[in-house]
């Protein structure tokens, strides 16, 4: 993946977050308190690679949809709750309910709609572009 400036409180917010849901899905399949902090910098380091990784293809995403003017619908939106709320056996009236009580979520689905129909679009794309070669090689 190129390289290209990456806004550092992004990256340490994500890191953090990758950082602390590593060691708590660690503790739960059994790893002990004392193990995790021994670790503890190959940990943040492991988490600060994920982070990068994941704000460029965010970033990336982010600019694809705004240069093929991809949008998210709020039927989108209510689609893409309607299969959280499945995921998670709740029922669906009430997950939207409480998910429209909270701006920072509703934000962060439809960022995750948002790159989905991007990713749709750059694979549909991708898709094209190979018929077209394999085509050109039949001739």
């Amino acid at each position: 993946m190129p390289d290209f400036p990456l806004p550092q409180q992004a990256v340490e917010d994500e890191s953090k977050a990758i950082f602390q849901s590593n060691v708590q899905r660690s503790i739960q399949q059994g790893a002990k308190q004392e193990d995790m902090e021994a670790k503890r910098d190959e940990l943040w380091k492991e988490a600060q690679v994920q982070a990068q990784a994941r704000i460029k293809i965010t970033m990336t995403l982010s600019k694809i949809a705004e240069l093929e003017k991809v949008e998210v619908s709020n039927e989108d939106l209510a689609q893409a709750a309607t299969r959280e709320a499945m995921m998670m056996r709740t029922d669906p009236q009430k997950y939207v309910q409480e998910l429209a009580k909270d701006q920072a979520r509703i934000n962060r689905l439809r960022q995750d709609v948002l790159h989905d129909k991007t990713l749709e679009l750059v694979a549909g794309k991708a898709k094209e572009k190979i018929q077209e070669i394999k085509g050109e090689d039949k001739q």
